[in-house]
């Protein structure tokens, strides 16, 4: 077995905030490698629209009303944050740096992550964990809600 094949990265986060970890083996402690920090996820929802709503007439009169946004913008931005994880994860995979991969999320931003992963990383992910762990202050506190073993 190669260095890779014995890698677990395992990755915790929510829609603000992620953590790399790595564990060596099946039961092997878990080293943080990282953590990445996603603050626009953090303003109020009315603070990430660019400018306010579109006007639109309605369709019987001349009145006026404001036009609400298709997709809520909270939302988006934990997507695109889902999007920069998987993008790391893709290159650090590339390079060889882990051969297995355990997500750890809020049910919601589970579900950005997991559409996220391209065929080869969802290919790789042994677990999924839908819990907050990211304020655990500690990794032993994480691997005491991991699955035992990893693989």
């Amino acid at each position: 077995m190669t260095h890779a094949e014995q890698t677990v990265w395992i990755l915790v986060a929510d829609a603000a905030r992620a953590r790399f970890y790595q564990a060596q083996g099946a039961r092997g402690p878990l080293l943080e490698l990282e953590d990445a920090v996603h603050p626009a996820s953090r303003l109020p929802g009315h603070e990430l629209l660019a400018d306010r709503p579109g006007r639109a007439l309605d369709s019987h009169g001349e009145h006026r009303h404001g036009m609400e946004p298709t997709i809520d913008p909270k939302d988006e931005e934990a997507r695109r944050f889902a999007a920069e994880l998987c993008a790391r994860l893709r290159e650090r995979y590339q390079a060889h740096a882990f051969n297995h991969l355990v997500l750890v999320a809020p049910p919601r931003f589970l579900g950005f992550l997991r559409d996220a992963l391209d065929h080869q990383l969802a290919s790789r992910v042994l677990a999924s964990v839908d819990l907050d762990l990211t304020h655990c202050t500690t990794p032993d506190v994480v691997r005491a809600h991991l699955p035992d073993p990893l693989y």
